[in-house]
């Protein structure tokens, strides 16, 4: 029962700060979002949902390489998570890794378990392929949609 309890107990403290980080987010102070979820990976190392909104708040202050660290690290706990692949997907993009970024979404579609939120994803693929990708016209929707699934 103990166990139970520690664990409820964490997952409100968790949800608690990143309900905060969110808010700090949407007042345009991502800085703070990030020095207040920081602290977190020391005490819940394995908790995805830090990892994911860790690598999306330092993308939003261009902190790319750890951004990309946190997101794989979401990716890995949590690997038919959709958020954490358009998190993933997102970041390799827009810090120029657009190889890699492609490669997460062929590495996502066979083992997605809905096409609810990455349903662009193929299309994405396809012109990628075609060689007829732009640069951030054909990427907004995923940034969008990560944007939506994150407040």
């Amino acid at each position: 029962m103990a166990d139970r309890n520690d664990r409820a107990d964490a997952e409100t403290r968790i949800l608690s700060v990143i309900r905060e980080a969110i808010n700090l987010n949407a007042m345009d102070e991502t800085e703070r979002a990030v020095q207040l979820l920081t602290p977190m990976l020391s005490e819940f190392p394995e908790e995805p949902a830090v990892h994911l909104y860790l690598a999306w708040y330092l993308r939003g202050c261009c902190r790319f390489e750890e951004a990309i660290g946190h997101a794989r690290r979401a990716v890995q706990l949590l690997p038919r998570s959709s958020r954490a692949s358009l998190v993933l997907f997102n970041t390799l993009w827009r810090a120029g890794y657009k190889n890699d970024a492609i490669e997460e979404i062929r590495r996502f579609v066979p083992i997605r378990r809905s096409e609810r939120y990455t349903s662009n994803y193929v299309d994405i693929l396809k012109k990628w392929e075609a060689g007829d990708l732009g640069e951030e016209r054909d990427t907004s929707l995923t940034d969008d949609t990560v944007k939506r699934l994150l407040q």
